[in-house]
């Protein structure tokens, strides 16, 4: 089959061979045939040798999201179910709960689909043109592959607004419970689905929350600056901790409060609704003390253009963090900001360690687990940091 071709600038051509899997239109020297929203092209170097093949948006920056190198591989239905499939049999092989991330965009070679898979329901989020015109078929190889329940689509306008499409959160097949009761860690958690951010609970956080409840002892007072539904919460109070725990928004807490109930962990968990930001100023200069402080915050940069309040932000909610810590105790920071580099990240908490006149001595720096592969040739895949370190 003959798909429309777009050539390469000379100085693109590296990156794209070397497995960089977005084209951008400024990469772009010509294209020849008609390029529709979702029409498969063809990637050509600066001479109209073939180079790769994918999905196109002529309204994106990102022109073209590759999908294979091969000139003899047919992108159809199969192509499709083949990829589904393939991420599904890595799970299958190395997962050892019900709950986790199903399909990682680009990390599974499957850009713009992301499917978390909490037990019995699925949770997608689309938001690239080359799925959404393909939604229905992906859609049904979801239902015959895993045979779930239900399935939920939570496809936000954030992600969505940069490829020209409107959102969608809708019901797709079967049914789905406001609140999905899912379990990770031997716990219990509640999945918002309809209102929770992205597809409603963090599973990226699991092997993180596992390692931090490794370091608490019985009956620390732990406190947790950002608790959203209660994930690191409740690990805490399972493992002894006496918690205190934040959140801005109502609901949030309403649902961790649900969760510890049924957990039979009410008793040792104080979700309080507060700015975390200004409640840690707050207990900073009342010089409360902590065995450990845990900090989640929401992305705090979207693109680089705001990076350095990004980490000046960071840096202010890790210092404060140090001065409630007495010495031995544990700060457990992170960070899902893309835009911040592990290093990057890494220099700020010395930094903020410097302004209070602490000393950090790091015991883990961890990043998310198998579930969300980082595609070597994709660093944008990298995201998340965890950070376990004990004042000295």
């Amino acid at each position: 089959m003959t798909y429309p071709t777009v050539a390469l600038k000379l100085q693109a051509e590296e990156l794209i061979r070397t497995g960089y899997p977005r084209v951008f239109q400024k990469q772009i020297a010509s294209k020849k045939g008609k390029i529709s929203p979702g029409d498969i092209v063809d990637v050509l170097d600066s001479r109209g040798a073939f180079v790769a093949r994918g999905t196109a948006n002529p309204y994106s920056r990102i022109l073209v999201r590759i999908l294979s190198y091969d000139p003899d591989e047919s992108i159809d239905n199969d192509f499709f179910y083949g990829r589904l499939r393939a991420a599904k049999e890595l799970r299958d092989r190395y997962a050892v709960e019900t709950s986790y991330r199903a399909v990682f965009s680009e990390s599974d070679r499957l850009p713009g689909l992301i499917v978390d898979r909490f037990d019995a329901y699925l949770v997608c989020q689309i938001g690239m043109m080359g799925m959404e015109v393909r939604r229905e078929a992906i859609f049904s190889m979801l239902q015959e592959l895993y045979a779930p329940k239900g399935i939920f689509e939570k496809s936000s306008a954030t992600m969505r607004k940069p490829e020209h499409l409107t959102p969608r959160v809708q019901l797709i097949a079967g049914d789905c419970p406001a609140l999905i009761p899912f379990e990770q860690n031997d716990l219990i958690f509640l999945n918002d689905v309809m209102h929770g951010q992205k597809t409603g609970f963090f599973l990226d956080q699991r092997d993180n929350r596992e390692a931090v409840s490794r370091y608490v002892r019985k009956e620390d007072h732990v406190l947790d600056g950002f608790s959203y539904t209660g994930g690191f919460s409740l690990i805490a109070a399972k493992a002894g901790a006496r918690v205190t725990a934040f959140d801005i928004s109502e609901r949030p807490l309403r649902i961790a409060q649900e969760a510890a109930a049924r957990n039979a962990l009410q008793d040792r968990c104080n979700f309080q609704q507060v700015d975390a930001f200004a409640k840690l100023r707050e207990l900073e200069e009342a010089q409360a003390q902590f065995d450990m402080v845990i900090l989640d915050p929401p992305a705090f940069a979207k693109h680089r253009g705001v990076l350095p309040n990004a980490l000046r932000g960071y840096r202010i909610i890790n210092r404060r963090a140090m001065n409630l810590l007495p010495e031995g105790g544990i700060l457990v920071s992170c960070s899902c900001t893309q835009q911040v580099s592990e290093g990057m990240f890494l220099e700020m908490l010395n930094q903020a360690a410097d302004d209070v006149k602490r000393e950090l001595r790091l015991l883990e720096v961890r990043r998310q687990p198998f579930d969300h592969p980082v595609l070597a040739s994709l660093p944008e895949t990298r995201y998340l940091k965890c950070v376990i370190g004990q004042i000295i």
